[in-house]
């Protein structure tokens, strides 16, 4: 029989190494160990009960269970810092810093233990960036990118900012006054889903190989039409963000970046979200 988890085999076979590594967080190592192939191996948020990640070794695990080879994240930050700087957990470049508003840290959310970083509606300079040499270069590579996201009111105007790169700003995930979500590159595609104010997984795809931008949330997939990017530039908020709140940001690039909706899908429902798209 197929195993339900491809990869959980390898999965098993790092336990012992992953668990006993000093990069693992003492929450992970606590989880019981059962059929699902991340417990005990991979950071778990205490009260929703979705993964978050720690470390690059963590994210090794998840994409074993998912039978996934392309590779891992470049690109990792916690969103559980006091005060900025953000800092980027796998290379220890690509620092996440204040725009010229700083958004509000350590905030809670209803449902999760961990913190997030709050962003206020219509902030024109309210977001967190980076434009460190070590991105990939949207005019040649391709970006993946998942935030754990909550739009906690409804945003005044269309579009806001929730995830951006490329510079200027106007290739990736945004939302609309209903909150839906949106994806901009070379035209705006437009959600159907009411976003509330859950936080939900945030994928934004720019895959340079098959010239597509998509946006995935756990309610629907969302793409626009291709254009080509330039200039490296990754905006958490942007020039004008909605209501937000981040606990977890995560970012592939290459061929790593370029998962299919399956794969992604598969990703997903490992660290514990519903997705009903195939």
């Amino acid at each position: 029989m197929r195993p339900l988890f491809p990869g959980v085999g390898l999965a098993n076979r790092r336990r012992a190494q992953v668990s006993a590594s000093p990069n693992v967080s003492a929450s992970a190592r606590a989880m019981p160990v059962a059929s699902d192939p991340l417990a005990g191996l991979v950071t778990r948020d205490a009260t929703s009960g979705k993964y978050c990640p720690a470390t690059g070794a963590e994210w090794d695990v998840v994409l074993a269970a998912a039978g996934i080879t392309s590779g891992g994240p470049s690109f990792l930050w916690l969103m559980q810092a006091a005060a900025t700087p953000t800092a980027e957990e796998i290379a220890g470049v690509a620092t996440l810093a204040n725009g010229p508003t700083a958004p509000t840290y350590n905030q809670s959310i209803a449902g999760w233990s961990r913190k997030g970083v709050t962003f206020a509606d219509a902030d024109v300079d309210g977001r967190l960036q980076t434009v460190d040499g070590s991105l990939p270069d949207p005019a040649t590579t391709s970006s993946l990118v998942l935030a754990y996201v909550a739009i906690t009111g409804t945003p005044a105007a269309s579009p806001r900012n929730v995830f951006t790169i490329a510079t200027p700003a106007v290739i990736g995930s945004y939302c609309n006054t209903t909150p839906s979500p949106l994806n901009i590159n070379g035209s705006t595609g437009s959600g159907a889903s009411n976003l509330g104010t859950t936080v939900r997984p945030w994928w934004t795809r720019f895959n340079v190989t098959a010239s597509t931008s998509t946006t995935l949330t756990d309610q629907e997939k969302v793409s626009s039409t291709y254009a080509a990017g330039a200039g490296r530039a990754w905006l958490l908020g942007g020039a004008n963000a909605p209501p937000m709140w981040c606990g977890y940001l995560v970012g592939f690039a290459s061929t790593a970046a370029e998962l299919s909706d399956a794969q992604i899908k598969t990703v997903s429902q490992l660290l514990g979200w519903t997705i009903p798209w195939s």
